[in-house]
């Protein structure tokens, strides 16, 4: 996943922006910042300033929704991680990137879901299981070989569906206004956050923005 924050559409940059230039607090009806030319003019001048803060504001969100969430645990994996079963673990890594383009950081994160298997090991898999058939139709796999090259296509097929399964249940991830079952999807429950969305794009136009 890629976030990418707009610092303009966030009351607390502009909030720390305007301490940064006047030493004060600001109100949070205060009309500060509408000008495009002016807002440029500062976030260039505390360019630092503003890329630690929203680097930290990300690392929160992101710890939120992943430990909080997903069920990823904050605890590194300690000890010898070849002799556990790592199906049963998640993870998540994040790196930060400065573009020309953007004009602010964004981030790039790596998850692997706890109880999921690793998508890369499901990718070798079902690519093994590939060129493992092929060489059977070709007849290139010795009579003694074959039982194991079985194994391997089944291990493929096998893959292919959990790849399926795995990648219907991310579409159907919602988050509800109720406790759901995991293996649950009650549509009447679906928070729909698109209505939300444009009633925040709203209220922004009219500057009526506030916590």
């Amino acid at each position: 996943m890629t976030i990418n924050l707009d610092p303009r559409a966030s009351p607390d940059v502009r909030s720390l922006i305007y301490k940064l230039e006047t030493g004060k607090d600001m109100d949070r009806k205060e009309e500060f910042l509408k000008d495009t030319a002016e807002f440029t003019r500062l976030m260039s001048k505390y360019a630092m300033l503003v890329a630690i803060y929203l680097y930290r504001k990300v690392k929160i969100m992101m710890h939120t929704f992943f430990t909080k969430i997903c069920g990823i645990p904050e605890n590194e994996l300690k000890g010898d991680w070849t002799e556990k079963d790592l199906t049963e673990f998640g993870w998540f890594w994040g790196r930060v990137e400065f573009t020309e383009t953007r004009g602010v950081q964004h981030l790039h994160f790596l998850v692997k879901l706890p109880h999921v298997l690793d998508t890369g090991l499901v990718g070798r898999i079902i690519h093994n299981g590939r060129v493992v058939r092929q060489e059977m139709k070709c007849g290139n796999i010795k009579p003694e070989k074959r039982e194991e090259a079985w194994q391997m296509i089944e291990m493929g097929l096998l893959a292919s569906q959990y790849a399926a399964l795995f990648a219907h249940s991310i579409s159907m991830a919602s988050f509800y206004d109720e406790e759901v079952g995991i293996d649950d999807h009650d549509e009447d429950k679906v928070i729909f956050f698109e209505k939300y969305r444009k009633e925040y794009a709203s209220n922004y136009k009219k500057g009526n923005i506030n916590l």
